[in-house]
């Protein structure tokens, strides 16, 4: 994470791999304990990603008070309870959940300190029950990645907002939405995206393409369209492709896979260009900041596709295209450029 969260459970995917540390993770805040929702959370997150080996931690700030604290102790427990049956159904005994909690002063297992009966913290690392975190700190492995450059802050650091305040978004969020309650088609749009693409093709910046804001808001609504935000992304990887409103649903896949790095000249625009407008979004609206993170994941930007794809499902967490760029990059899967190149080595 960078970071050592607090109040905070976190899930975490760890690698299959014997060399692989982890996958992808998400965090919960427990400011008022363990989250009554962690359970949908867990589920949905081993389904989202194919997760066959999970980690759960509780990091709080009193070890007592968290042991004490029988609500979340029962959350936690029948969190990691439902993530192992979720496990076991679906990939029998290869599958497993390890479940744990700290304060950052002493740390433990859930199933070692599940009963205690009301036993002190001391009387319980006294058992073996709970260990130093400072010990589980120094060990190899954490020493290892502090060496090479991971060792985390000690505080959150403050992330810059996905959108920009509602009062400098509000016009062309309302512009958007009007277009939404006129029409279900998107030529309006189109249109704009047009317009857009061919001043960006001229070398004008991307916040000088977008004049105002209800130019914005007609190019964040015309992402609505499946049809209209593929013919984007085409036009983003492929230069033979110019005009956005006139590729034919059935020449997508043929369009996309004819691109190569070479073909996507315009590319890191596009990009800039649609995290430009995705800080004018609507609080829900997830496609803007996707398709950047797909075309980033397109160009091996790992850290930049995550970011926005993380974005766009914090937007809608059941946004397909943000899903799919979190698995790509959770399995380390190559993006197509790669495959058409590999193709046509091969042919």
């Amino acid at each position: 994470m960078g970071f050592r969260p607090h109040n905070s459970v976190v899930l975490l995917a760890l690698a299959t791999e014997p060399d692989g540390m982890s996958g992808p993770l998400i965090r919960a805040h427990a400011d008022q304990g363990v989250p009554h929702g962690l359970i949908d959370t867990v589920l949905e997150f081993i389904d989202v990603f194919n997760v066959t080996n999970l980690a759960i931690a509780w990091y709080g700030t009193d070890m007592a008070a968290m042991l004490a604290d029988t609500t979340s102790m029962d959350l936690l427990d029948t969190a990691g309870l439902a993530a192992q049956s979720f496990l076991d159904c679906r990939y029998g005994p290869n599958g497993y959940v390890c479940v744990g909690i700290t304060d950052y002063t002493h740390w433990a297992g859930l199933m070692d300190v599940r009963d205690v009966d009301g036993q002190s913290v001391e009387e319980l690392v006294a058992r073996g029950l709970v260990g130093s975190f400072a010990e589980l700190n120094e060990s190899p492995g954490v020493m290892e990645l502090v060496f090479q450059g991971s060792a985390p802050l000690d505080t959150e650091p403050k992330d810059e907002p996905a959108r920009l305040p509602w009062s400098s978004r509000q016009c062309a969020v309302e512009s958007a939405r009007d277009e939404r309650e006129r029409t279900r088609l998107r030529r309006k749009c189109a249109n704009v995206w047009q317009e857009v693409l061919d001043l960006l093709r001229q070398g004008i910046e991307p916040e000088q393409c977008v004049p105002s804001d209800e130019a914005i808001g007609l190019l964040n609504a015309g992402l609505d369209s499946v049809l209209l935000r593929d013919r984007v992304i085409v036009c983003a990887v492929n230069n033979a492709v110019t005009n956005v409103t006139r590729i034919p649903r059935a020449q997508l896949a043929k369009r996309l896979c004819d691109a190569n790095e070479y073909s996507a000249t315009y590319l890191p625009q596009i990009v800039d260009l649609l995290e430009y407008i995705a800080r004018y979004s609507d609080d829900d609206d997830p496609a803007a900041f996707a398709v950047a993170g797909y075309l980033s994941w397109w160009q091996n930007d790992h850290e930049r596709a995550y970011k926005n794809a993380m974005h766009a499902a914090q937007s809608d967490s059941e946004y397909s295209l943000a899903k799919l760029v979190l698995r790509a990059l959770f399995v380390d899967l190559q993006p197509p450029v790669n495959y058409c190149q590999q193709q046509s080595e091969q042919a």
